[in-house]
């Protein structure tokens, strides 16, 4: 198996840190004023590598393709180990922090079913009857995810998964949609639901805990989603702004907590933004971009938010090289940032940045 050698600095980091009152010391005072990256050096039997959780153990898990088939690794200790049926497509979407995989695998009818994703094999979630997928889970085999469940439909709904039942989540009616992106240990979930089916036309960020649903609006007057939950109940996603004009997307990173959001703003020079996951101790990171977010042409860049003000991490890191940050896709509460990039090869690179003070 192939190290990280250079993400060995995650031991080195908990010591510079301290303690979490340190890292929430650095949220909520000015940002962070170094970054350092760690370039993860991948097996060489792995290709098109994505990154996907970085949890507080230092433990990343990665997306990409062994041998032409979709393949989950993750790296613990220095080593590689792979998470699935290696002969079944798998594809990860979250990661507890007692070390629970969630995600999805492509089954014999080819499509894609919910699952908890272990060494070499892999549990599959009840209950639906044309497709599921798994984005997030409370580490104690309690999942939430998007599943269609009737025949006639074949619009997904949100649900919680146990290993024995699903759960449709309370407030879907007839022809809308949704889908629960996260959960935090007390039961709290977060994501979208569309009266429409349609995310883009008339998705509402949500949060649901047990019988009781928060729609947390449409803030900007136009679609938004929920990414990400922490333990504190803060929540992060996605609005669109509204007769943005210029033909850009027009979409901003948003913060919802204590029944109040607020706009987390866009990076100088980029056109939308998002988040996409935020720690127990309030570190925010997501995506800033140019042009359409779908399109091969458009350019990115990985964003930092704390309390005070948002960094562009391209410009606020060293021993990035020739390597250019396009995405932040997860943080721990050390403030561990897990990236995507590519190099000047167009070849894709996973760093792990590391806040080492203010």
């Amino acid at each position: 198996m192939t190290r990280l050698a250079a993400v060995l600095a995650f031991a080195a980091l908990a010591m510079l840190v301290g303690s979490v009152a340190r890292t929430q010391a650095i949220a909520q005072e000015d940002g962070p004023s170094l970054m350092s990256a760690s370039i993860v050096t991948l097996p060489d039997d792995f290709a098109d590598a994505v990154p996907v959780a970085i949890v507080d153990s230092g433990d990343v898990l990665l997306n990409g393709a062994i041998e032409g088939v979709a393949s989950v690794l993750l790296w613990r200790d220095g080593v590689f180990t792979q998470l699935g049926d290696p002969n079944r497509q798998s594809t990860a979407t979250a990661m507890h922090q007692n070390g629970q995989v969630v995600g999805w695998v492509i089954g014999d009818d080819e499509e894609p079913f919910a699952a908890i994703l272990a060494e070499g094999r892999f549990i599959e979630m009840p209950g639906a009857v044309s497709g599921s997928r798994a984005f997030g889970t409370n580490g104690e085999n309690g999942l939430v995810g998007e599943a269609v469940l009737v025949e006639s439909s074949q619009l997904p709904v949100p649900v919680y998964w146990t290993t024995t039942s699903v759960e449709v989540l309370p407030g879907i009616t007839e022809g809308s949609a949704g889908r629960a992106n996260d959960v935090n240990t007390i039961g709290q979930i977060a994501g979208w639901q569309a009266s429409t089916g349609n995310l883009d036309e008339s998705g509402r960020a949500m949060l649901w805990f047990g019988n009781e649903i928060t729609d947390l609006g449409q803030p900007l007057d136009g679609w938004s989603a929920a990414f990400a939950i922490n333990e504190t109940g803060q929540v992060v996603g996605v609005a669109e702004l509204v007769g943005s004009g210029d033909g850009q997307p027009g979409t901003t990173a948003m913060l919802w907590q204590d029944g109040q959001s607020t706009d987390l703003g866009i990076p100088d020079g980029f056109g939308w933004a998002e988040a996409v996951d935020i720690s127990d101790s309030g570190l925010i990171v997501g995506t800033a971009g140019t042009g359409n977010p779908t399109s091969n042409g458009s350019a990115s860049t990985a964003v930092l938010w704390t309390v005070n003000d948002r960094f562009d991490l391209n410009e606020s890191t060293a021993g990035l090289g020739s390597v250019h940050l396009t995405s932040a896709v997860s943080v721990n509460t050390f403030g561990q940032i897990l990236c995507a990039g590519l190099d000047e090869a167009g070849h894709a690179q996973i760093a792990v940045l590391s806040v080492l003070g203010n």
